[in-house]
């Protein structure tokens, strides 16, 4: 439908200078011939409208009005009959308000509109609590023996009372389905009304973790136990329900039901026998703790998970604080043969050999005076900072050209961006020159990320860009290619961006990741690359 629009409608519904932007970077790359007038039709436009607005063009009244406002009486009723609506409103913006309001997640709305991709079917609603007990519908995947040896490890250390303890597992090597076998010993081990809690900080992590444990329990599980998921809106915690639970929390979800009333984490954190932290590094942030020793009564053990044992590569204080809150207690996976870990997990083909290729792109980008207090205090380069580089046209120039070569011969291809309008921006041009491509973000709706998502699992999208939502609760494995085009100073960034191509083909991933680093002359910021040297036991 978006085709039937006019250019004049089209360019308005896109901002005009970004328009011009993708224009002018289409035209200057060096392996892909350009067409002026083939990019002003109205297909193009429109394809570019929905890489650029997404599902929140059918919230946005305005853009309703506009689009409404040049359809044929076909369409508008094509629109009615999709909707079901038997008297057409009888004006133009009493209709846009309808649909912003009414049936913006309509998914034949979003088809007819052709949004195809977008057009997944809502989530449902997640229960309050579900109860899981076996038969288990699939076959049983045996922990590897490395994951065994660290879980008899872990479990030991948490035997006695109010024990804390890091486990620390490189990315790609199973940390989840590693601890949920740990919380199911537990849990078998455990009094009638025991209770495991694990805490994320996403929706997706916490969602990650409740399919998994499922799928274990079903297996292992020798008593019934209530799940609980307390996200989003959530009423409470459920202190008042008997029996074992695995209760999967929201880090600021526990704490805002903290700061309303105390009293059910009083009640609650009597029976919490053991907490799992995910993202360990998260814990000492001032809301995250809160919400962690509001749940520690006096029996409760802490585990906190993580790729990479410390906070930062530039803060010690952070990193000091981060031991202390686990007392000091550091478990690492280790080979069994005494060979070096990640020889190991290559040769056994459980991680991938990243395998990188920098891309110089020859640009200098000075730090101002406030940027780098910025960089000093926070760990990592400022927003403002990250827009600037990411509106290089010279720089995405040539991202472009090297995701569109690396796109002929890899089959599933991860980039992140600098800035939402980056990403939006290197979609757009990506499908124009012929790569599927699709663009996520923290904006886009639940149905929007799951479907896109999902396309690119099966192979329908080549390239999925993003900003700032796919680093972790993101599980593809076939990954082949990880592009990060955004410079970083912080360790776990760094290690949660490479670590979506690490998964080796024993679980499901691939032999080799390509890493394409885009190396930028960043005046003011270290030369020497800590993230980067810190990683170099990844290269294969």
């Amino acid at each position: 439908m978006l085709e039937h629009l006019s250019k004049s409608t089209l360019q308005q519904l896109i901002d005009s200078d970004a328009i011009e932007q993708i224009e002018a970077v289409l035209g200057s790359l060096r392996n892909v011939p350009f067409d002026h007038v083939e990019f002003h039709k109205r297909k193009n436009l429109a394809n570019i409208v929905r890489v650029f607005r997404g599902d929140g063009l059918l919230k946005d009244q305005k853009a309703l009005q506009l689009i409404l406002s040049e359809l044929g009486p076909s369409d508008i009723r094509g629109i009615c009959n999709t909707l079901k609506i038997t008297e057409i409103p009888p004006s133009i913006e009493q209709f846009a308000q309808k649909i912003s309001r009414r049936h913006s997640k309509n998914p034949e709305l979003k088809k007819s509109f052709g949004l195809s991709y977008l057009a997944a079917e809502p989530p449902d609603k997640p229960p309050t609590h579900l109860q899981i007990v076996g038969p288990a519908p699939y076959p049983f995947r045996q922990l590897k023996p490395y994951q065994m040896s660290i879980l008899l490890r872990t479990l030991q250390e948490l035997s006695p009372s109010l024990s804390r303890c890091v486990l620390q597992m490189p990315t790609g090597t199973g940390k989840t389905r590693t601890a949920m076998e740990l919380i199911s010993f537990v849990l078998n081990d455990s009094s009638p009304d025991d209770v495991v809690v694990w805490l994320a900080h996403s929706a997706e992590l916490c969602q990650q973790a409740l399919q998994c444990f499922a799928e274990v329990w079903s297996h292992v599980g020798m008593h019934p136990v209530e799940i609980h998921q307390i996200l989003g809106d959530s009423s409470g915690l459920p202190f008042d329900r008997p029996n074992r639970h695995f209760s999967v929390m929201g880090f600021q979800k526990a704490y805002s039901l903290l700061k309303r009333d105390s009293h059910p984490f009083a009640m609650y954190r009597d029976r919490v026998r053991l907490i799992v932290v995910d993202e360990a590094h998260r814990v000492i942030a001032p809301t995250y703790r809160a919400a962690t020793e509001g749940l520690a009564g006096d029996r409760a053990r802490i585990l906190g998970l993580t790729a990479t044992p410390g906070r930062s590569t530039s803060n010690e204080e952070e990193n000091k604080a981060l031991a202390e809150f686990f007392f000091n207690k550091l478990l690492e996976l280790e080979s069994p043969n005494r060979q070096p870990l990640f020889s190991y997990l290559r040769h056994e083909g459980l991680l991938a050999s990243a395998v990188r290729t920098p891309l110089e792109t020859g640009r200098s980008y000075e730090l101002s005076r406030e940027q780098l207090a910025s960089l000093e205090e926070e760990g990592d380069l400022p927003v403002g900072f990250l827009k600037m580089v990411g509106a290089d046209d010279a720089r995405n120039a040539l991202i472009i050209d090297r995701v569109y070569e690396k796109s002929k011969k890899s089959s599933r291809i991860i980039l992140f961006s600098c800035s939402v309008d980056q990403s939006k921006f290197i979609a757009s041009c990506l499908n124009f020159i012929g790569v599927p491509t699709a663009h996520v973000d923290g904006k886009s709706s639940a149905e929007n990320r799951a479907a896109v998502i999902e396309d690119f699992r099966q192979g329908r999208i080549h390239v999925l860009c993003n900003y700032g939502v796919l680093t972790t609760g993101f599980d593809v494995p076939k990954i082949d290619t990880v592009v990060i085009t955004r410079p970083t100073a912080s360790l776990i960034l760094y290690s949660q961006m490479i670590g979506r191509g690490l998964r080796g083909p024993k679980l499901g991933g691939t032999e080799t990741c390509d890493i394409v680093d885009v190396i930028d002359n960043i005046l003011g910021m270290p030369r020497e690359q800590r993230a980067f040297r810190y990683f170099e036991q990844y290269w294969g």
